[in-house]
């Protein structure tokens, strides 16, 4: 016998087995076909399955990287990324409008002293 074999009936797994996995076809048939998180939360719990959409989402992120490495959904962190990186540039905006703003007031400021 070998050895791997002699491990697996000796022993038997440890690792915590998602109660999603039963369903990861059906779930991700539903994702992939439009359905929300929540219509998914739903379909879960006519199996009794209950569990949170956060889980949900979690669970077809993990399924949708293993099976396609291209495929990324767009996380709340990266949405918040995307949305930093629009503020950095109106920011930026406001910066170079403030600057001009206070280099007219200078030049304002310069003229007065100047009729003075």
């Amino acid at each position: 016998m070998k050895p791997l074999e002699s491990f697996l009936r000796k022993h038997t797994p440890a690792r915590r087995v998602s109660a999603l996995e039963p369903f990861v076809n059906q779930i991700i048939q539903l994702y992939d076909t439009n359905y929300s998180i929540e219509q998914i939360q739903e379909y879960l719990s006519t199996n009794k399955i209950e569990i949170s959409t956060r889980r949900i989402y979690q669970f077809i992120k993990v399924k949708k990287n293993l099976s396609n490495k291209n495929f990324s959904l767009k996380t709340p962190s990266a949405a918040s990324t995307e949305k930093k990186s629009e503020n950095q540039g109106v920011a930026n905006e406001n910066s170079k409008a403030t600057n001009a703003y206070l280099a007219k007031i200078q030049r304002l400021a310069q003229s007065e002293n100047e009729k003075e």
